[in-house]
């Protein structure tokens, strides 16, 4: 079974937390809030640090899969802030993202799509930003790495 590595995005390589924010602040929440995030990702940017993070997934021969709870309509948008890595084109990786109107939370949505992946790759590590979701890695029995 081939190795993996299972990462985050937003957080970890990409700052976009602050369209969250900016989302809370109007009043959105559940549906309102994931679309005013889709339409503003474009503003977000490369996130200081995210060299070393970018060292750490690198490291070894491993598949990289990127599983974010973006939305899949920012499925172009994601592989353009992706592009501005040179190493991650020339490594290649999986990008698993969320499917347009799912609310779930993250570590659920993750846990689901978690137990798909598990069944074709060994993962070694799982890195995220999100205590839930380092929690739910490592309940399934993932070696998992809060990124802060």
């Amino acid at each position: 079974m081939e190795k993996a590595i299972i990462c985050d995005i937003d957080g970890c390589l990409i700052d976009s937390s602050f369209l969250l924010k900016e989302g809370k602040n109007k009043g959105l929440k559940d549906l309102a809030l994931f679309e005013y995030f889709d339409k503003n990702l474009h503003r977000a940017k490369k996130l200081k640090g995210s060299k070393k993070y970018l060292n750490l997934i690198l490291k070894g021969n491993r598949k990289i899969i990127f599983l974010t709870a973006r939305s899949e309509k920012t499925r172009a948008i994601t592989y353009t802030q992706l592009n501005i890595f040179p190493p991650l084109i020339a490594r290649g990786f999986l990008l698993k993202m969320r499917p347009e109107n799912n609310t779930q939370s993250s570590a659920k949505y993750k846990e689901n799509v978690l137990k798909k992946i598990m069944k074709d790759f060994e993962i070694e590590l799982a890195v995220d930003d999100e205590l839930t979701n380092v929690e739910m890695y490592k309940r399934n029995g993932i070696n998992a790495k809060l990124w802060k």
